[in-house]
């Protein structure tokens, strides 16, 4: 297991490469639009290194059970919540992923239709996401060489027990997590980072959902290294020699968000078994 931790400080691009594409999944009751306006700080570092393309859950959040009733007792009617987005939902908390399969078939319409994907980033449900996508790699459509995980954890249903064994997943990972984090044990984001070989860990002294805490600079470094080692399996990635600075208008805003997730959704049922 590799640590990193260090002073954040701003380098120049210098790599050379064609910028990565790296999905990025939100967390349970987020979507894209959430995460991609509080990603300044890393779509910033990541400048000419990756471009993040933001996916939308296909499921959308309905309270159940318990706080179903309180809801409607607080509100006197189930609020609006199209907008909260989820890859799954387990109401009684009782390891049943209820719409995992919705989302594993929406993931690979994803990669086809608007992938490669370098890489994956996933925050806390998203990280546990893209460590299930990560043990099953490749598989249909979804293949990719990376992953990064803030504040995920590892999946607690039965069936991916087998996929989530130590030194499991060869596949180059960065894991980060914040030391006051309460709404994720620190210990469950350990747990999947040892699922993977070789991992890298990252910390910092804040709680869950805090992107201004994030470690730019490891996260960066990672993706650096990544891109190089993909470089050299594919020379074409390299940049020529005139294009190895960074372009004046170069963007520094991300792909347009990954959207319409209605159309994408009603396609991925058609491939669900009942």
């Amino acid at each position: 297991v590799k640590s990193v931790q260090r002073k954040e400080q701003k380098q120049p691009y210098k790599s050379g490469i064609k910028p990565m594409k790296i999905l990025v999944l939100h967390s349970f009751r987020q979507n894209a639009q959430i995460m991609r306006n509080k990603l300044g700080k890393i779509k910033s570092a990541l400048t000419g290194v990756a471009d993040l393309v933001f996916a939308n859950a296909p499921l959308s959040y309905v309270p159940k059970g318990d706080v179903k009733d309180d809801t409607i007792k607080a509100f006197g009617d189930l609020p609006e919540v199209e907008h909260q987005r989820i890859w799954w939902n387990d109401p009684e908390n009782k390891h049943v992923y209820e719409g995992l399969d919705v989302s594993l078939a929406f993931m690979d319409k994803l990669f086809e239709t608007q992938g490669p994907f370098d890489g994956i980033l996933g925050f806390s449900q998203g990280g546990c996401f893209g460590g299930i996508l990560a043990a099953k790699a490749p598989c249909e459509h979804v293949n990719f060489h990376f992953y990064i995980n803030i504040s995920g954890f590892a999946s607690r249903a039965p069936e991916h027990a087998s996929l989530l064994e130590p030194n499991s997943i060869d596949m180059p990972s960065l894991h980060i997590w914040g030391t006051k984090d309460i709404l994720v044990d620190p210990h469950r984001t350990q747990q999947l980072a040892n699922a993977f070989k070789n991992p890298t860990i990252a910390t910092h002294d804040g709680g869950h959902f805090v992107p201004n805490k994030w470690p730019a600079n490891a996260l960066r470094d990672f993706c650096l290294q990544q891109q190089a080692k993909l470089a050299q399996i594919d020379p074409s990635r390299r940049l020529d020699t005139a294009e190895k600075t960074l372009p004046a208008g170069f963007p520094v805003d991300s792909p347009p968000i990954t959207d319409n997730f209605q159309l994408k959704l009603s396609t991925t049922l058609q491939k669900t078994p009942a």
